[in-house]
């Protein structure tokens, strides 16, 4: 039997071109939190293929990633920043003292006019099923 050809798996770690819509509440979501919490440094936000994360801070880099796949609405891409931009003013403010959705992160979270959320409620993508190991006998 011929084996079959596999196709490529797609990268959740590759950088993904935001639609019009994503682009613009971004600006909005951000120019927000700027107003709210100027941080010293530049963020850096990239667009990510995750299928289940909504988004995720990387503190030592200044950097957000967001998940273009799941954040299709405006109010998600602004929920979403809102959360991953208040682990970066904790970071600024308390260091690595403060625990991920703590008191600090709380009260960044109402100053940003955010629900306190930990976690999302959005569906994830649909997965492909894994495939069946088979074993052959001569």
């Amino acid at each position: 039997m011929k084996p079959r050809a596999r196709r490529p798996k797609p990268n959740a770690k590759a950088a993904i071109t935001p639609t019009s819509i994503q682009s613009e509440a971004l600006e909005r979501a951000m120019l927000h939190a700027l107003a709210v919490y100027p941080l010293p440094n530049p963020q850096t936000v990239e667009w990510k293929g995750y299928p289940v994360t909504a988004g995720r801070v990387y503190p030592l880099e200044n950097r957000i990633c967001l998940s273009a796949p799941l954040l299709n609405t405006e109010q998600r891409v602004c929920e979403t920043l809102l959360h991953e931009y208040a682990h970066l003013v904790v970071y600024h403010l308390f260091g690595t003292k403060a625990k991920p959705h703590g008191e600090e992160w709380r009260r960044v979270m109402k100053a940003l006019g955010a629900p306190a959320e930990r976690t999302h409620t959005y569906a994830p993508l649909p997965t492909p099923k894994p495939r069946r190991k088979l074993l052959y006998r001569c």
